[in-house]
């Protein structure tokens, strides 16, 4: 699975989150070993809210691209990523915002 500049071709959430966790901790970690808590928090809070605002560029960026597509198909897959990248972005919202509540 791959999140370039967040946008997601059709993969479940959960599978989402499940390697965003670990490619944030792993950077996270592989840098800095003497971390407190709070501060790792703060840093997976930070590093998800910046996926979040790709995921929110990118479908903001291809809304616009959408009525310039050739075809009716296309302008609908267009759609539906659209859709899916600003789902994307809710959902690593709400996820920083659980991960500050802890």
């Amino acid at each position: 699975m791959r999140i370039l500049r967040g946008v997601v071709l059709w993969w479940p959430l959960n599978e989402i989150t499940r390697d965003i966790i670990f490619l944030v901790s792993r950077h996270t970690f592989m840098k800095e070993e003497n971390m407190d808590h709070n501060e790792a928090l703060r840093k997976f809070e930070h590093l998800i809210i910046r996926e979040a605002d790709h995921a929110h560029e990118a479908a903001t960026e291809l809304e616009a691209l959408v009525p310039l597509l050739p075809s009716e198909k296309s302008r609908q897959l267009a759609r539906l990523q659209v859709k899916a990248s600003h789902k994307l972005a809710k959902d690593l919202r709400e996820l920083a915002q659980k991960a500050r509540e802890t």
